[in-house]
Order: C-alpha cells, then sequence, then structure tokens
C-alpha cells in the first residue's frame, strides 16, 4: 500500500482494497498496515506475506492491528468486516464470535432464536451453546418468545451477545 492512496479524516484512514472495496481503521493502526499490499478476500481486508521457507500466508487485516493470538478469533463487534478500528475488534472465542452473527437471511420471524413450530402453532425459542441447541419454550407471540432469547443470551453471551 502507498501512503499517498490512503484517505486521512479526523482519526480515520480508509485503505483502498482490490475490487473497489474499502477498509476502515485508526489512523494509529497506519504503521502496522502501510507495509503490505492489501486486498479484499471473502468480505476481509488481506494480504500475502512470504514465510523464511519460501511458501506464502494469508495474513487478515483485523488479526494484524488486534494482535490475536492462535487459537482465538477477533470479533467485528458491529459485524462489519471492513471496519478495522481498535475500537470495532475484540479478542473472541470461536463461540463469542459465532454469537455476534448478524440475523439469518433465511429467517422469518424478524428475531434471532425465534421460529414458528407449525406442529404446535406457537412460537418457539431456542439458543445454542457450544455447538447444542437449547430450547427455551413455546411462546403465544414471537415478541415473547424473543425476550427469552435476549434474556438467555445475555446470560450465556454477556458482551457478545446480539439479539438482531
Amino acid at each position: 500500500m502507498k501512503l499517498r492512496q490512503v484517505k486521512i479524516c479526523e482519526d480515520i484512514a480508509i485503505v483502498p482494497l482490490t475490487k473497489g472495496y474499502e477498509t476502515v481503521i485508526g489512523i494509529v493502526s497506519i504503521p502496522l498496515v502501510e507495509k503490505y499490499n492489501w486486498y479484499f478476500n471473502s468480505g476481509y481486508a488481506a494480504t500475502d506475506v512470504r514465510k523464511s521457507d519460501g511458501s506464502w500466508q494469508k495474513i487478515l487485516m483485523h488479526r494484524l492491528i488486534i494482535n490475536a493470538p492462535d487459537g482465538y478469533d477477533t470479533d467485528h463487534i458491529n459485524c462489519n468486516k471492513l471496519d478495522n478500528r481498535i475500537s470495532n475488534l475484540r479478542i473472541a472465542t470461536r463461540m463469542q464470535n459465532n454469537c455476534n452473527q448478524k440475523l439469518g437471511s433465511n429467517n422469518t420471524s424478524g428475531y434471532k432464536g425465534v421460529y414458528f413450530d407449525k406442529r404446535k402453532s406457537k412460537w418457539k425459542s431456542c439458543i445454542s451453546i457450544n455447538g447444542v441447541i437449547h430450547h427455551l419454550g413455546y411462546f403465544a407471540d414471537k415478541e415473547s418468545a424473543h425476550s427469552a432469547y435476549c434474556a438467555a443470551a445475555m446470560n450465556v453471551y454477556g458482551e457478545f451477545a446480539r439479539f438482531a
């Protein structure tokens, strides 16, 4: 990346990627990222570096900025994978990172963790904990089912809970 390509606006820098994409970083992160050529890869900002053995390794910008240790994920708090400001990044376990996902595109209730059970003609609330689905109950309306999900998510996921 050449510094002249970066746009600086107040306390953020906008870094151009390939395919017309851009990523946002804090200006304090410029020294970390300026020596690499960044490209758009599966929603993320990435670069390739040659290792000492001659092979190539992909580096994701968000992991470089937060210095994520091996075995941990980097969670984008606002779910925008191209917002790589330190204030939007946090180190997370895989479960914590997974629970901070947006509402699925195939969701028909409009609420996370809420499904309509046709056999019972009621709204079902459930939550996944460590890959295991836990049934929270059946409810007459989807808002009540969502309240049950929110309470459980807050209890299990804490600050990583996402309700919508």
